[in-house]
């Protein structure tokens, strides 16, 4: 099931950049909430 596996590596390249962003934020001053 290639289907599968292909929304696997989608779903933790979103991961991925959900984490980054997060960092990102965190990392930025509180200002922006």
């Amino acid at each position: 099931m290639p289907t599968f596996r292909r929304l696997d590596v989608e779903l933790v390249a979103l991961l991925r950049k959900k984490i980054q962003l997060d960092i990102i934020f965190s990392s930025v001053p509180v200002a922006y909430n």
